[in-house]
Parts: structure tokens; sequence; C-alpha cells
């Protein structure tokens, strides 16, 4: 069962550019590319592009998908609070979120 991480604190800056955080992006392109099969363009897929209205327009059924890809994926749960526009404002933000959540599970499995 996947650890459950409820961290909803703000995404520190120096995360940003962090090779990990970029590792996600590329495989969360992916998984909308490739696993998701949204039809669009790879280049409209920039991190900072809205995944909502205003951007790509991913539909609430599409964020749903990519939430249990993610969550396959890394073997994580994203709490219900995180599950909002904000977490899921763009691709970036979405990654630093995994990240913290990823760092957080690697904290505690060291951590008696």
């Amino acid at each position: 069962m996947s650890q459950h991480t409820n961290s909803t604190a703000p995404l520190a800056p120096s995360i940003a550019n962090d090779a990990g955080v970029q590792s996600i992006i590329v495989e969360l392109k992916r998984l909308i590319l490739k696993e998701l099969q949204v039809p669009i363009d790879a280049d409209q897929l920039d991190p900072h592009v809205p995944l909502l209205d205003g951007g790509l327009g991913l539909d609430s059924i599409t964020v749903f998908e990519l939430v249990a890809l993610i969550e396959k994926r890394y073997a994580i749960s994203f709490a219900v609070e995180s599950l909002n526009s904000e977490v899921f404002a763009n691709l970036a933000v979405v990654a630093r979120q995994v990240h913290l959540m990823l760092e957080h599970n690697r904290a505690a499995e060291i951590t008696p």
C-alpha cells in the first residue's frame, strides 16, 4: 500500500530547479502524452502552462486519471486536501509536490 503524505506546505523555490523535479516533469509529460493519450502536441506541454482552464483544458476525469497514474508510478498517495487546482496548476507545481512527497517518504523510512 502507498505511503500517505498530506504535505500541502508551500513549495520551496529552491526545489524548482532540482534535477529530481525536472525528471518528474519529463515523466509527467510522458504520462499525459502516452498513457492518457491526451491529443496535444508535445510542444504545448510546457511545464508552466495551466493544466486546467485557460491552458491545456484537461477535464476532471483526465486529471483524476493522471493522479492515479502518478500515485501508481511513484508509490505515493495524494491527501484529499491536496487534490485542488493549486497543486494541479501546471506540471512544474505537480512535479514539485511529487518531489516533496517522495522526499517526505524517504525521510520517514530513515527515521525510526
